[in-house]
């Protein structure tokens, strides 16, 4: 018994290794269409695409990801950054 309990794992292994490969492989792609459209919905508001940095006089303070967090429906999270202090401090 605890041998054929040990073959149908076995054999259920790759079935479920291929069923979680593939949820990522959906949730990555779901991502990237997020960011582009994102992106896109950025574009159409300002007429061009976020800047790849935002800067101070001489330091760079923010990339296009902080910039596009609203189109992300991420507002709280844009909300709550101080964007004229530069990123990580």
């Amino acid at each position: 018994v605890i041998a054929i309990i040990g073959i149908l794992i076995a054999l259920l292994l790759p079935a479920v290794q291929q069923a979680r490969e593939a949820a990522r492989k959906t949730q990555c792609k779901n991502n990237l269409k997020q960011i582009g459209l994102a992106l896109q919905n950025y574009a159409d508001t300002y007429g061009s695409l976020p800047p790849a940095y935002t800067a101070d006089r001489d330091r760079p303070l923010h990339s296009w990801r902080t910039i596009i967090l609203p189109y992300l429906d991420h507002s709280p999270l844009h909300n709550k950054l101080d964007l004229m202090k530069q990123w990580g401090n």
